[in-house]
């Protein structure tokens, strides 16, 4: 029987040593839940979160972080734990998909299990888990004791072995924008290649670059640029330059201009596509700089033996033109089957209605 055990204090290395005793723990699409994603996070926190340790025999075989924070809705407040985050907007600005407790998939089902047991005895009213692709584990474990919402996030791939050239498997109008986009870039600037950032220079450089540009856009936005927060620059560089095999800075450029740099994580034969910096100063009609940059990094990646390009969750139009599958994963949250729990699932409820209805008079 597995068991589970939150620690509110530990060290790091009481965590790294934790992390490598547990047998099994990886999956093939994993970009996430791994050493170096989980590393690399722990080692830009300053203040670290709880953790849950499960334990079977004595032995560990999983853990998870478990962060804590408090809602707000009017003059209503409620507690929440929140599966691999800690509440903290800027240590969760990184953002986590796939999310997962770090197991042997094997035992997942039965460490959910003991998680929720475990959190049923906490001081809090809802438990959040984001982007999991396994959903119906959570869901299983859940419905007895636990009120079950859920939110759904489309993702988009490209199966790299179902054709040996991009431009095939697109549709009439995408091939023509994408053709039209790349004999434009290379008449005006030049001819397309790509470049990997392989040494300690170059990866500087072009992280860089990409923080400019992806400033530049975003910055202003309701969010803001995780290029602005010292944590994600952390995160994001240690496991550059740690995980040199899990994460990568690829750039395209068109003769010597840049048309933008990817942010790369590998997976064995899988690439997710973490973020970018985009040259929209180059974009004009026929010019597509998006188009242009994924399109090179599909056939850059198929080149290079890999399987599959995830576009990973968060629909837009260029990620659903190029891609050959759209995928779902589900943001869940799990509140307790009591007073509290009925009254935030109503409150909920009815913002959600008087959203829609505020959204149909506007039409």
């Amino acid at each position: 029987m597995i068991q589970a055990k939150l620690l509110k204090a530990y060290s790091a290395d009481n965590f790294f040593g934790l992390l490598a005793e547990i047998a099994n723990p990886a999956q093939s699409n994993d970009f996430f839940c791994t050493i170096p994603w989980l590393t690399s996070w722990f080692k830009s926190m300053d203040t670290l979160p709880p953790l849950v340790v499960f334990s079977s025999n004595s032995q560990v075989v999983g853990l998870v972080f478990l962060g804590f924070m408090e809602s707000k809705m009017s003059l209503f407040s409620w507690k929440k734990g929140l599966v691999n985050q800690t509440g903290i907007q800027t240590y969760d600005q990184v953002w986590i998909e796939y999310n997962r407790i770090y197991c042997d998939p094997a035992i997942e089902q039965e460490c959910i299990c003991s998680l929720l047991n475990l959190a049923s005895t906490f001081d809090i009213d809802e438990l959040v888990v984001s982007m999991s692709k396994h959903s119906s584990l959570w869901i299983r474990a859940a419905t007895k004791f636990w009120r079950i919402e859920s939110d759904t996030h489309f993702g988009a791939k490209v199966d790299l072995l179902s054709t040996n050239e991009t431009i095939k498997f697109l549709s009439k109008n995408t091939r023509y924008q994408v053709k039209r986009a790349i004999k434009a870039v290379e008449i005006k600037y030049g001819k397309l290649s790509v470049s990997k950032a392989n040494t300690s220079s170059d990866k500087e450089k072009f992280f860089s670059e990409l923080s400019a540009i992806h400033k530049k856009k975003w910055a202003s936005s309701e969010f803001g640029s995780g290029f602005q927060n010292p944590s994600f620059n952390s995160h994001l560089l240690n496991l550059l330059n740690e995980f040199s095999h899990n994460a990568e800075l690829v750039a395209v450029f068109s003769g010597e201009t840049l048309v933008g740099i990817s942010l790369n994580l590998i997976a064995e034969d899988k690439v997710g596509f973490y973020c970018s910096g985009i040259n929209y100063e180059i974009a004009d009609k026929k010019i597509k700089p998006g188009y242009i940059l994924h399109s090179l990094m599909i056939e850059y990646y198929r080149d290079a033996g890999k399987k599959e390009y995830d576009f990973l969750a968060g629909y837009s139009q260029y990620k659903s033109s190029l891609a050959t599958d759209i995928y779902s994963i589900e943001t869940l949250r799990l509140t307790k089957r009591n007073l509290r729990g009925t009254l935030i699932h109503l409150l909920r409820s009815l913002k959600q209605l008087f959203f829609k209805l505020k959204q149909k008079t506007k039409t």
